[in-house]
């Protein structure tokens, strides 16, 4: 489930997401999580409003960790069986990064 812990107000979110892994987005604007087991991405508000699914359907994604690019756009997430997938948020479409295909854990470098 996700949820959203207010440290200083010390409450939680009434409101419970099913999904793995939230993920911040730079700008504190959306949460990005995985289906439970793995399978979809999802970005929901931080008030756990307007949640959708951003990924392509059928695209089945690892339970693993995804990163969000510097500017909020894009996330770099593993699909279970290929490479890593650079996906835009705003419209779903989805990159494939050939080369990547043993490659996990991806991250964003800012850039200097």
């Amino acid at each position: 489930m996700v949820r959203v812990l207010d440290v200083a107000a010390e409450t939680s979110s009434t409101w419970g997401t099913p999904g793995r892994l939230p993920q911040w987005s730079p700008r504190g604007d959306f949460i990005a999580f995985v289906s439970p087991g793995g399978g979809s991405i999802s970005i929901v508000s931080p008030d756990g409003s307007g949640e959708r699914i951003i990924s392509e359907a059928g695209k089945i994604y690892l339970e693993g960790p995804f990163s969000w690019s510097p500017d909020g756009r894009w996330l770099l997430a593993k699909s279970r069986l290929g490479p890593l997938d650079v996906i835009d948020v705003g419209s779903g479409l989805t990159l494939p990064l050939p080369f990547s295909d043993m490659l996990y854990n991806p991250a964003w470098q800012p850039a200097p």
